[in-house]
């Protein structure tokens, strides 16, 4: 104590050894300059951590040098500091001896002239894969394989030095797996796909900033369970062998199999979701539910058989436990009460799982995943490529009721119910150019939501068209039609600032980029229509509606893929494949087919769906200009069920 009490002397010029070695102090780090006096022991180079530096902590504080908690699958030093924490696996640098008289100078500069041949070191494989730091939005190139460590080629340069081998084999060795809170034991492996769920795989899925985004509040579920977990491991692995595997074309899409990984990680998910189910409703945990059904039932999407049953199964498991909370979604429906209203108005915490006293006793994550199942729900509805879904917007409609003013308006009161949703999970943490930006996109997401529910009519109409029931067909004719009235007379203002929006103007602000992504569905949903009522209509001889869905539709695809390329146009499938239906100019159609190639490699689901935009224009050609019923051709086996 008396040692600590002592004015410590300052520092005087480090010898070059002591100078060489010392990191250089970093911004974010605390060190511990003072030393003793009166100690006796050589003198070292002050730590910034009072023990050891892990050696199983993520690359984010190893990077910075930093002591880091091995918190799995996020430390809480990078959940404190809002970084991305990187566990994935990394080549180690290859254990070099300093320079002896047994090794020749020709041997060391041989080696100096390769460096970047053998394994990488933590900062170069930095550059190279993507650093923890580095923006979300520019992840690493996912779809080139890993690069592996060229042990083998180490061990035959340094054959010579047994030491140097065994430490080459050696570097090649997997991390021990690791346990986290939900008891999800993590692999390198593991960690690899939570990095791309995390980055790559939320930002293709949604615009919002992948820290506060719907995706984010499904890794808080995962983090605390296991069963979402499972779902968001084996979602994620299972969509980097796809990328990898289409870059390097090594097997053909149909036959492409499953990953084993992502396979196991799946069962492992309904295994848990089966006890789940059998505890009762008294002991469900609906948040945890929902979260694992949705993974699930994008993972059917994307990567399910073409026969399409787990992917209809997992849509009436959700409607059936979703109707388990009629009453309160009933209530939240009737009104149109502002949910902010209810809030307190210091915008303090609220867990997620916590809806005010006032309202229906159902979380305001359980609605929005309701939302979002509805949407799911109605591209798997009778239509384009399936006969799969219904479920979910059988019960919307149950709930808001059949008659279409009053539907939009209780399926607007159960989405805007759900606005408070990242307000209440972050409370004061969530950063007001987030609340900003959800006030700014909140009217096209209403959109997106809106025309979902004009889809399903469109698949219920197109059914009663196949029945050959003529009176149905009618009755749901003149509903759309009235739909799509009541969608133009709301969102006047935006569909006009959709055709009036330049193609120079960027994605710098999330708003553009959202018009361009939802606008084209509503003009796919009357695309889909005008198909439907036309069809013996020729393709040459448009009306002014499909016309002007057509050109805005091609307009705002042409200016995403300018900014965000092919991933702007994953986000897009749906439009695009009728407008490659309808449209009859050649330029048109070439290049969706062009672009729609290039989207295979996004899943399964993309490469169905352009085998059946082929199949649909090559017989369109065939018949001299006219419309082809696609599901003819699906019935004849030429392209199997698809959900986009």
């Amino acid at each position: 104590m008396q040692a600590d009490q002592a004015a410590p002397k300052p520092l005087q010029a480090q010898s070059p050894d002591e100078s060489s070695s010392s990191p250089p102090a970093r911004p974010d780090d605390t060190t511990i300059t003072a030393t003793s006096p009166q100690s006796t022991l050589p003198h070292r180079p002050a730590a910034n951590r009072s023990g050891p530096r892990s050696r199983q902590g993520c690359w984010t504080c190893r990077e910075k040098k930093v002591k880091c908690d091995e918190g799995r699958p996020v430390c809480q030093r990078c959940v404190r500091l809002r970084r991305q924490c990187d566990y994935r696996p990394r080549p180690r640098k290859p254990y070099t001896r300093k320079a002896s008289s047994a090794r020749t100078p020709s041997a060391s500069s041989a080696r100096a002239d390769t460096p970047s041949q053998g394994a990488a070191s933590p900062s170069s494989s930095s550059s190279s894969s993507g650093s923890s730091d580095r923006d979300p939005q520019s992840p690493p190139d996912y779809c080139r394989p890993p690069i592996p460590s060229s042990t083998a080629a180490q061990i035959i340069a340094r054959r010579a030095s047994r030491h140097d081998s065994l430490a080459t084999l050696a570097s090649g060795l997997q991390q021990p797996e690791m346990a986290a809170a939900c008891s999800v034991v993590f692999t390198p492996a593991d960690h690899e796909a939570i990095y791309y769920y995390r980055t790559r795989f939320s930002t293709n899925h949604h615009t919002k900033n992948p820290e506060y985004s719907v995706f984010s509040l499904l890794f808080l579920q995962a983090q605390r369970h296991a069963m979402p977990m499972h779902m968001i491991l084996a979602l994620a692995d299972q969509e980097l062998l796809w990328l990898r595997s289409s870059h390097q074309d090594l097997i053909p899409v149909a036959s492409r199999p499953n990953s084993p990984k992502s396979v196991s990680h799946y069962t492992e998910a309904l295994h848990l979701m089966t006890q789940q189910m059998n505890a009762g409703d008294a002991d469900l945990d609906l948040d945890q539910v929902l979260a694992a059904l949705w993974l699930m039932i994008a993972y059917e999407q994307k990567y399910g058989d073409g026969g399409g049953i787990g992917l209809s199964k997992h849509l009436q498991g959700a409607a059936s436990i979703l109707r388990t909370r009629f009453q309160p979604l009933l209530q939240v429906s009737a009104t149109n009460e502002e949910p902010s209203e209810a809030m307190d108005v210091d915008g303090t915490s609220q867990a997620a799982c916590s809806p005010p006293a006032s309202q229906a006793l159902i979380s305001f994550f359980a609605a929005r995943m309701m939302v979002w199942m509805a949407v799911l729900d109605a591209g798997a509805a009778f239509g384009i490529g399936s006969n799969l879904g219904g479920s979910v917007n059988q019960l919307v409609r149950q709930i808001a009721g059949e008659e279409n003013g009053k539907l939009l308006r209780g399926f607007n009161a159960i989405h805007e119910y759900s606005e408070p949703l990242f307000r209440t999970t972050w409370g004061e943490r969530y950063p007001q150019a987030e609340l900003v930006d959800d006030m700014d996109n909140r009217k096209v997401y209403s959109l997106y939501a809106k025309a979902a529910l004009v889809r399903y009519e469109n698949a219920e109409f197109s059914a009663a068209l196949h029945r050959g029931d003529d009176r149905d067909a009618a009755r749901r004719a003149l509903n759309i039609e009235d739909a799509f009235g009541l969608l133009r007379d709301e969102f006047a203002e935006l569909l006009a600032l959709a055709s009036q929006l330049s193609p120079d103007v960027d994605h710098s602000r999330r708003l553009h980029q959202n018009i361009r992504y939802v606008v084209p569905h509503y003009y796919a949903m009357e695309l889909e229509f005008l198909r439907l009522t036309r069809f013996a209509e020729p393709l040459a001889a448009p009306n002014a509606t499909q016309k002007r869905a057509l050109q805005e539709i091609m307009n705002l695809a042409y200016q995403g893929y300018k900014h965000d390329g092919e991933r702007f146009l994953a986000r897009i499938p749906l439009p695009l494949l009728f407008a490659g239906m309808e449209t009859d100019d050649l330029i048109h159609r070439s290049w969706i087919l062009d672009r729609y190639q290039g989207l295979t490699k996004y899943g399964k689901n993309y490469a169905r769906a352009f085998a059946c935009l082929k199949a649909v224009v090559d017989e369109q050609d065939k018949a001299g200009g006219r419309r082809v019923d696609h599901m003819l051709l699906l019935a004849e086996g030429r392209f199997e069920h698809f959900v986009i």
